[in-house]
Formats: structure tokens, sequence, C-alpha cells
């Protein structure tokens, strides 16, 4: 929620209201299909430069499941 804040305060509402639903679609997907799952990273659009031992360890550990 913290790029609300790049928002006029206007928007912040809808900004809010498609983050939740896109948890929610998120959340239904995972609960769906066993090989999906969610992670937050705490990087912005570019966690293969942001956090990229982080990014291939994740990779990895799926790729083992």
């Amino acid at each position: 929620m913290a790029f609300a804040a790049v928002f006029p305060d206007r928007l912040v509402p809808a900004w809010e209201a498609y983050c939740s639903w896109t948890r929610r679609q998120l959340d239904a997907v995972t609960q769906e299909c066993p090989l999906v799952r969610q992670v937050s990273l705490p990087t912005g659009h570019d966690p293969h430069v942001e956090a990229p031992e982080t990014l291939l360890r994740l990779l990895v550990e799926q790729l083992d499941r």
C-alpha cells in the first residue's frame, strides 16, 4: 500500500480496492493450484536486480517442488 503515497488523495480508495481485489485473486489461485505459491519480497518492480540471491533461492525451491 506504500505505493498509494504517489497518488492524489482522491485516487487512494481506488488503489486500495484494486490491491484488495488482487490479493483475493491471488489467494483463490494459490488455494486452487498447489503448484502456485505467493511470496512477498521487500523490493520494488525489479526483484531480480534488488534481491537476486533471494529470488534465485525461491525459484530453485519452487523448481525442486
